[in-house]
């Protein structure tokens, strides 16, 4: 009888041990990580990334400044960031994430041609990533071909310990490139010859070291990717072709505003409202609907005589059919558009001064085919897209009131264009890189176009 008494003694301290065990490594793993100690060694420096820009002279431009392999994190950070000022000068910056607090400090001009940047926290930022954005203006003097580095002095970037001591952090600077050029020109000469070309297909084979300017300014067709074809359009260039100011052409104002300039010369004009770009007079003005941010034509500078403006109501018949223009050239297809402030269908509601009849546009310009969304949410018309074999496709994804970057991306699956581009990225009009970024990280054959970029349309 004893002996069982003893077994039953032992197997219940068996199990208060177990659950204790469990119940302590249920705590261990919910405890939030201890800050680091003041003895511990990095296994490697943290690495301050700043990013490659192409510009021309008179362009605002971003350069972007990442952190990564920042596993301590850190609670302070001070930079000295050099610039040429008769070449560009800084403006403004935008912080990320933990930064974009009133503890992060700028100031443009610290010293002489320097720019300084300082941040402090109670607490440590972690993780890899974006830390802020720097806009730049390149000056309208500026050399019309050049390389200048961009790089940043590290003062001091430290991490807190648990006993609020503050311990330096080993740091690398990988220092980044602002190459102002011309498109085409991939050795800097100033022209754009065979060598350009020849530069190209040595890097892509591995025979010598892709640079800065060949990955910016290689890239012809602007589909974020140089490769062959872009080495074969510079020899079009070169052997007359394909010359430059007789391609087909697109530029992205920023919002919803684009412009298109055809072989033949002819101008069309988007959603006009915001940016530059305006000079060139118009031959053919579209109007996806009538709010503000879309339709003010004023923004053209001058129209050519017979300039066809077709507006969301002309492309609606009495009927509800949507009707297809050909103007120039160019071929213009309305389709749907469709949400709780948009509408092709109708009826439009009294009580709601803000619904408008809307329509996206099919384009066929140069044999080149591009749908621009307009303001909408996913509608049925799109699951006929993908018969289309578009060739380019810009979606909206602001989120208000429009479809945001998830479903804009599922769109992009359904549509199956050969480069899906968001566009309307931010409610205020603004340019938001981080949206645009989401989306092209689910959408496939992504590409994202700044404001001010101008790319030659390809069919491939």
């Amino acid at each position: 009888m004893k002996k069982r008494k003893n077994t039953w003694l032992l197997a219940g301290i068996l199990v208060m041990v177990f659950a204790f065990s469990l119940l302590m490594a249920l705590n261990v793993a919910a405890a939030p990580a201890p800050l680091p100690e003041a003895g511990n060694k990095q296994e490697k420096p943290v690495t301050i990334e700043v990013a490659n820009v192409m510009a021309k002279p008179g362009d605002l431009v971003d350069i972007t400044y990442k952190v990564k392999d920042n596993a301590f994190g850190f609670s302070a950070l001070d930079l000295l960031i050099p610039y040429d000022s008769n070449v560009y000068t800084p403006e403004t910056v935008k912080a990320a994430g933990d930064l974009d607090t009133p503890n992060f400090v700028f100031n443009e001009h610290y010293a002489e041609s320097t720019m300084r940047i300082a941040f402090a926290a109670k607490k440590n930022v972690k993780g890899d990533g974006l830390l802020f954005t720097v806009t730049c203006k390149i000056a309208a003097t500026a050399p019309c071909i050049g390389d200048y580095p961009l790089d940043a002095g590290v003062v001091k970037m430290q991490y807190a310990t648990k006993t609020d001591i503050f311990v330096d952090l080993d740091v690398a600077v990988e220092a980044g490139c602002l190459v102002i050029g011309i498109l085409g020109d991939v050795n800097g000469d100033g022209s754009v010859t065979p060598e350009d070309a020849i530069l190209i297909l040595q890097m892509l084979v591995g025979l010598i070291d892709w640079t800065p300017r060949a990955q910016l300014w290689g890239d012809i067709n602007g589909d974020g990717i140089v490769d062959t074809t872009d080495a074969a359009l510079i020899l079009r260039i070169v052997v007359g072709c394909e010359q430059p100011g007789s391609d087909t052409k697109l530029l992205y104002q920023g919002r919803s505003s684009l412009r298109f300039t055809a072989k033949n010369g002819t101008v069309m004009y988007l959603d006009p409202y915001i940016g530059d770009g305006y000079d060139l007079p118009a031959d053919i003005i579209l109007i996806t609907h009538e709010h503000y941010d879309h339709n003010d034509v004023t923004k053209i500078e001058t129209q050519n005589p017979g300039c066809k403006i077709i507006r969301a109501a002309d492309a609606i018949a009495d009927d509800g059919t949507l009707r297809t223009f050909k103007e120039k050239g160019i071929t213009i297809e309305a389709v749907e558009a469709e949400n709780s402030l948009h509408t092709t269908k109708g009826p439009l509601d009294p009580d709601n001064p803000w619904l408008v009849y809307a329509v996206g546009y099919i384009i066929t310009i140069d044999g080149i085919k591009v749908y621009v969304s307009g303001d909408t949410d996913t509608t049925c018309q799109m699951q006929t897209f993908a018969a289309k074999k578009l060739d380019y496709a810009f979606l909206v994804c602001d989120g208000q009131f429009n479809m945001g970057p998830a479903e804009a991306a599922e769109c992009a699956k359904i549509i199956a264009a050969k480069h899906n581009i968001p566009y309307h990225t931010h409610p205020d009009g603004s340019f938001d890189i981080d949206i645009a970024k989401a989306f092209a990280a689910a959408a496939p054959n992504s590409l994202i176009l700044k404001p001010g970029r101008e790319i030659i349309l390809v069919k491939k």
